[in-house]
């Protein structure tokens, strides 16, 4: 329909026996990283695709740094149960702050998840309100950048941000359970990111499996990161 002779595409699951006969390169479901895969595409066109580090088209614009520690969440993601749940962020910023005082938080996020500070706000008791900066909804892209930038590790799903921060090369604390950081998490820097994988059982509710993951498990994650700044 858009005159292609030819359709270059990733394809996630196993094709059927009856399309193959439109396939002009052998085809394997991928067993690689989302980011390899998609390289892997373009080795058909005689195209290098040994370099797989990201890195954005763009002039990120410094913003003053400040002398105290800066800690990114990420509260929101795709789909519910991506999101690690709002109460576990708020003890996660008591026991931050608890440890050291002057510490800074930044909430990021889209316009879509409006809803997310507010409840965060409304949990967390009104004397820590003064070490968090809520950003959701209030930045553009280039804005996002920038203030990821200012950041000594950010908390998040598998969600765009934390690609963002990947490539900006800012350390993160990952929380992965119904996505697998096989294939959609850090692929360069190891070094510099944490991630935390929990397998939920087949019986476990997919809508409240982020559970599994621990406050004091972000908590030791974040505090050895910030150790190392």
């Amino acid at each position: 329909m858009a005159g292609c002779q030819y359709i270059l595409r990733n394809t996630f699951h196993v094709i059927p026996e009856w399309f193959r006969k439109w396939i002009i390169a052998e085809h394997q479901p991928s067993q690689y990283h989302v980011i390899q895969s998609k390289l892997n595409i373009i080795r058909y066109l005689g195209i290098d695709c040994s370099d797989t580090r990201m890195e954005l088209p763009c002039k990120i614009e410094p913003l003053a740094q400040s002398n105290n520690s800066i800690v990114g969440f990420q509260m929101g993601a795709s789909t519910q149960e991506r999101r690690w749940p709002v109460g576990s962020f708020v003890e996660l910023a008591k026991k931050l702050i608890d440890s050291a005082p002057l510490l800074q938080i930044k909430l990021i996020g889209s316009s879509r998840e409006l809803e997310l500070p507010e409840e965060f706000f409304a949990l967390l008791p009104e004397r820590y309100h003064q070490n968090i900066e809520n950003l959701v909804g209030k930045t553009s892209l280039p804005d996002l950048l920038s203030q990821i930038k200012t950041m000594a590790v950010l908390v998040t799903g598998d969600t765009g941000p934390l690609h963002l921060a990947i490539a900006l090369q800012v350390p993160t604390v990952s929380l992965f359970v119904t996505a697998n950081p096989k294939w959609t998490g850090p692929y360069q820097d190891l070094d510099i990111h944490t991630i935390i994988h929990k397998i939920p059982q087949q019986d476990e509710n997919r809508a409240l499996s982020m559970d599994l993951i621990t406050v004091d498990e972000v908590l030791t994650a974040v505090n050895n990161t910030l150790k190392d700044k």
